[in-house]
Parts: C-alpha cells; sequence; structure tokens
C-alpha cells in the first residue's frame, strides 16, 4: 500500500470517497498530517501539543470551566505568566476590529 508523510494514500482517498463533512475529513487530516506549531510556522507535524477531538464535549466544557476559574480568579493573568504571555502574543497577531 503506498504511503507518504501525510498518511497512507489509500486511506485519504477512502475518505473522500466515503464523506463529504467537512469535519470527519478535518478530523481525519490532523491525524495524518499533525497539528503543526500552533504559535509558530510549521503549518503540520507532531510535536508536543496533544490535540483532543472537537467532539469531546465532556473535555471542551472541562477547559472551559478551567478556563472561566482562572479568568474569575485572576482575571488580568497576573499569577499566570506563561498563559498571560501567551494571550499577549496571540493579541499582537490577531486585529480585533
Amino acid at each position: 500500500m503506498p504511503t507518504n508523510e501525510d498518511g497512507t494514500v489509500s486511506e485519504r482517498l477512502q475518505l473522500f470517497a466515503t464523506t463529504n463533512n467537512g469535519f470527519e475529513i478535518a478530523e481525519a487530516d490532523l491525524r495524518f498530517r499533525g497539528p503543526g506549531e500552533v504559535y509558530g510556522l510549521a503549518q503540520s507535524g507532531f510535536g508536543n501539543l496533544r490535540v483532543a477531538s472537537l467532539l469531546d464535549y465532556k473535555m471542551i466544557k472541562l477547559a472551559r470551566s478551567e478556563a472561566a476559574t482562572i479568568l474569575q480568579n485572576d482575571p488580568m493573568l497576573l499569577h499566570h505568566h506563561v498563559l498571560r504571555k501567551k494571550v499577549e502574543q496571540k493579541n499582537s497577531l490577531t486585529h480585533f476590529e
């Protein structure tokens, strides 16, 4: 079976032949190619970032709850230096007009 860096060719072709659901295609692409870098230039590959499924509602709910708790207790992120730096970095790259 032919393969390449993006997963097996036949698996990718089979997916396109059996679905037109963009979410399924995106999740499969993420499994095949990797998430790349969130704050970098690599658009694919497997780094140290673990990506949860967008359909993992339990984990998403837990993450939202944790984020809300952090922001309620430390709205300026004064005690969460790494998180504050990442938010500042993201805000400098994104325009909220």
